[in-house]
């Protein structure tokens, strides 16, 4: 068996070539390295009940599998990538970092003589000007180089201290046309629920005495209006916002990818219970031990933290960011809460263009449930017999929580 750590490791280095389009022949060494190693000989599992359509058992004779959008899927955050402030901010962050840590740069240099105004663009000179005329970001500037040995904190006060004057002097280049005043104590309060760059929204809105069991988007238009009262429009228009972001994401995947799900298995009494009608359905067994690389099904991560939304994409499209967006809409695909672990899902990411059943490789055996009636065994021994595969049907041992496979005799 392989583990979560080993599938995680994987999938990461996988993905991002797979992002890129870089068709890479050791991913696919490793990946069906990793395929036997968590299987018995290849093979892997589709748990069915017998739906009055009849379409488990046209899947099942045309050795077909469903593969379905993810809306479809019965938990509402599989395939979902998580949205929140914090990777919001810190996204922005670092694409506003990297334009102001070069206008602190050229501030410098100006500051030292070693260039000139005249050598930047017109529009960069009206920043630059901006900038070198601040009288707040020349005291920083004093501070730095005439006290070298002034702390942290001290530098971290005199910007909240100054923290409007700052905003102002970034608004030309992250975009922002003004900035709402924060008021001083609040910057402190979050300065004191912050930890290596990350605000803790929840605990900064319990510090406000905003006690509502809410997600972080909520909590920070609930902020928004203990800051001011006249936002309460901007906070409602934020979340709807969001949401509208949220439902496209949805849409895009559900547009890229239809997703098949296969399971490690044949006697998880969980999956017969949850996928195949309480024991009453059938297993069917896939032997994908000689496929060719680009049928190769992939392992999915277990986790307690959700992939989360690449905003720099949306921010900058440049092609690392679009390469990373990307990647991440993979990782959000083979994702799971760890509360799913015991289906030890393996999955297949399919292009819609191929339609919702998928061709899979030959059906090697079909397991009945133990509780399967005779007249749905009869359904299936007599596809199994156009197939030429052997049928097993479920038995519950007597002495302990175990399922055993016995041959069917027709």
């Amino acid at each position: 068996m392989i583990t979560n750590d080993e599938v995680i490791q994987f999938l990461y280095s996988a993905t991002a070539s797979l992002a890129k389009g870089i068709d890479d022949e050791d991913i696919y060494r490793q990946l069906r390295g990793m395929l036997m190693a968590d299987t018995k000989e290849g093979k892997l599992y589709k748990y069915r009940s017998f739906d009055k359509d009849g379409y488990s058992l046209s899947n099942l004779s045309s050795q077909t599998m469903y593969c379905s959008q993810a809306s479809a899927f019965n938990d509402p955050f599989d395939c979902r990538m998580g949205v929140d402030y914090q990777s919001l901010a810190k996204d922005i962050a670092d694409v506003w970092q990297e334009k102001a840590d070069r206008f602190l740069l050229a501030v410098c240099q100006l500051r030292n003589g070693r260039v000139k105004l005249e050598d930047f663009s017109d529009a960069d000179q009206e920043i630059l000007s901006h900038w070198l005329d601040s009288e707040a970001l020349n005291r920083l500037f004093d501070m730095a180089e005439v006290h070298p040995d002034v702390s942290h904190a001290e530098m971290e006060q005199y910007v909240v201290t100054h923290f409007q004057e700052f905003c102002d002097l970034l608004s030309p280049i992250t975009g922002t046309a003004s900035w709402n005043p924060l008021p001083e104590s609040l910057l402190q309060k979050a300065l004191e629920h912050t930890t290596d760059g990350q605000i803790d929204i929840s605990g900064l809105a319990r510090e406000c005495g905003i006690t509502d069991d809410a997600d972080e988007i909520t909590l920070g238009g609930l902020l928004l209006q203990y800051i001011d009262p006249s936002m309460v429009e901007k906070a409602v228009r934020a979340e709807a916002e969001t949401n509208h972001l949220i439902q496209k994401i949805k849409s895009a995947l559900d547009d890229r990818f239809y997703v098949g799900c296969l399971c490690n298995d044949y006697k998880n009494c969980l999956m017969w219970s949850h996928y195949a009608d309480k024991h009453k359905g059938f297993c069917i067994e896939y032997d994908f031990s000689h496929v060719s690389d680009d049928m190769l099904p992939l392992p999915v991560i277990y986790s307690k933290k959700r992939v989360r939304m690449p905003w720099k994409f949306a921010l900058d499209t440049t092609p690392e960011n679009i390469a990373e967006a990307n990647q991440r809409f993979l990782e959000a695909l083979l994702t799971k809460d760890e509360i799913w672990q015991y289906e030890n899902e393996w999955r297949i990411l399919a292009s819609p263009d191929a339609g919702h059943n998928l061709k899979m490789p030959p059906v090697s055996c079909i397991y009945l449930g133990a509780l399967c009636s005779e007249e749905n065994k009869k359904q299936i021994t007599d596809i199994a017999a156009q197939l030429g595969v052997p049928v097993k049907r479920m038995k519950t041992d007597r002495g302990e929580y175990e399922l055993h496979a016995q041959p069917v005799v027709v």
